[in-house]
């Protein structure tokens, strides 16, 4: 079986022109996703998740001995690098943990829009994200924004485009169920 390259390997890939940094990028990048898949959404939830983790993460992230980075730190490394350079390569890292885990014949992949809880401001309408999430691996393989004042429909394309879609099944809100995008999806080799 072939090996898989770690998370942190991934985001080692990240262009970083601050450096020296007190914790190497990768890492806090690392314990960020780490956090969220542990169900901590928010950079606060994040912060105090990493402090309960200050005995056992350290080493493995590359920081300092029984040291966690703090909420200021983890959000200038997510200032730091864009957002769409950032779920490239994490989606790209989750499309080889697929491609080595071998898909099975009809694996899923789900479709769904949400509007991201928290994000309105005074200046900008809350962000609405288009995700494709594999079902075995409870992973976002891609993630694009949907444009104010449009709909779902006007943002799948690009997301389809970046996909592996072959002998997965694609599943898709009401919404999304047009011609068009079934054959944009069993062109790519997938079912819908």
């Amino acid at each position: 079986m072939k090996a898989v390259t770690s998370l942190r390997e991934a985001l080692a890939q990240l262009p970083d022109t601050k450096q020296p940094y007190e914790y190497p990028l990768e890492g806090v990048l690392t314990l960020i996703c780490l956090a969220m898949m542990c169900g901590q959404n928010g950079e606060r939830e994040i912060a105090r998740w990493a402090q309960a983790q200050r005995w056992a993460l350290p080493e493995r992230l590359g920081f300092p001995r029984e040291k966690m980075p703090s909420l200021g730190t983890i959000q200038e490394a997510l200032r730091r690098i864009p957002p769409t350079t950032f779920t490239r390569v994490v989606s790209e890292w989750a499309e080889s943990v697929l491609q080595v885990q071998g898909a099975s014949e009809g694996e899923g992949i789900a479709i769904d829009g949400k509007v991201v809880r928290g994000s309105r401001t005074d200046d900008q309408s809350a962000v609405h994200l288009l995700s494709a999430l594999a079902h075995d691996l409870k992973l976002v393989l891609g993630q694009t924004p949907v444009a104010d004042h449009t709909n779902e429909i006007g943002g799948i394309d690009p997301l389809l485009s970046d996909l592996v879609l072959e002998g997965r099944v694609v599943t898709v809100d009401a919404h999304l169920t047009q011609r068009k995008i079934a054959e944009t999806i069993r062109e790519k080799g997938g079912t819908t």
